[in-house]
């Protein structure tokens, strides 16, 4: 048993480690990612700004490469030296609050950038409760493998039948033949969690709020003028993904802690974003309806196909929570 305990120990470290290592190559991808984006030409981020995302780029790097590597040990007290880490970078977000305090012409540039801190932080909520609640992790940092043995036995192969068919020949008065076939077990998806819900839901927005700008602005012939000079609604494209960002940010939480509101508040996210709309429109009506339009009509047409593929993007990662009922945490008394 000693030998089996040691086997299970290793598997669960070598999981946990390359958790690790993996989550550190998703920061740097993250820090590029972030720092191409907000160089974008229609954000146009000072070169002091630019000074300061790499300065705090490369130190968060190295403390959470450190932090990391720290963890890799599989001490308990570095778990929650992890979460200190982790409060301190919230302080973070007065940085580009600061900015923007004292130049609000680049206040677009300061949204994104805090749109990115929320994306940063939602990563690193979801690893701290990763080293707290998974299985591996309790067995690596808690030595509690006897929680899990039932889980990890082995199981037990099921033998398989093979029928091998055989052609019949004709014969004057066949006996009729009954046919018992085994009714096969159709194996149903398991229905998806509330948590499992806010995962595809946090890559969904956060995603959209990188890849739909960058594809205007990659695509910018699409939507040019008529002299070529401007184009068209690329920062409305950008703030309209910034706010679907800030106002889902919410329910990802909820959603994440399996809160019994979860879709109380998803409901109040769906019902701004429909305000949103309405609220945009006039604007965006006001851009066609010109005595001179600037663009023309293939460039609107576009636009409202590629906003629609966002709201699907969006619709298709809460279409689970359709499925799900809102759990209802009663107190009852297990003990008696």
């Amino acid at each position: 048993m000693y030998d089996q305990d040691q086997i299970i120990y290793k598997k669960a470290k070598n999981r946990v480690i390359t958790r690790l290592i993996i989550s550190w190559i998703l920061l740097c991808l993250y820090f590029i990612g972030a720092f191409s984006v907000l160089n974008l030409d229609f954000l146009k981020t000072t070169n002091n700004l630019n000074t300061v995302i790499i300065v705090l780029a490369i130190s968060q790097l190295c403390l959470y490469g450190f932090i990391f590597l720290l963890l890799s040990f599989g001490k308990k007290i570095f778990r929650v030296l992890y979460w200190l880490v982790f409060i301190l970078t919230l302080c973070l977000f007065y940085v580009p609050i600061q900015f923007a305090m004292q130049d609000m012409a680049h206040i677009l540039t300061y949204a994104s950038m805090l749109g990115f801190m929320l994306i940063k932080t939602m990563f690193l909520v979801q690893l701290g409760s990763y080293l707290k609640h998974n299985k591996w992790s309790r067995i690596f940092f808690d030595l509690t493998i006897d929680v899990y043995e039932d889980e990890m036995e082995d199981t037990i192969e099921q033998p398989v039948i093979r029928v091998k068919q055989v052609k019949k020949k004709p014969v004057r008065q066949p006996e009729p033949e009954y046919i018992y076939e085994e009714e096969e077990e159709v194996e149903e998806k398991e229905p998806y969690t509330q948590p499992q819900v806010s995962i595809r839901l946090g890559i969904g927005i956060y995603a959209s709020l990188m890849v739909f700008p960058i594809l205007i602005q990659i695509f910018s012939n699409y939507f040019a003028s008529y002299d070529l000079q401007t184009v068209f609604a690329t920062q409305d494209m950008f703030m309209l993904c910034i706010f679907t960002a800030l106002v889902w940010t919410v329910p990802v939480f909820y959603l994440y802690y399996d809160h019994p509101y979860a879709k109380r508040i998803v409901l109040i996210c769906a019902i701004l974003e429909v305000f949103c709309i309405l609220f945009y429109a006039p604007k965006f009506i006001g851009y066609y309806v010109d005595k001179d339009p600037e663009y023309p009509l293939r460039v609107f047409i576009l636009f409202i196909l590629v906003d629609a593929i966002r709201y699907g993007v969006l619709f298709y990662c809460l279409k689970p929570l359709l499925h799900i009922e809102s759990p209802t945490h009663i107190d009852e008394d297990d003990e008696n």
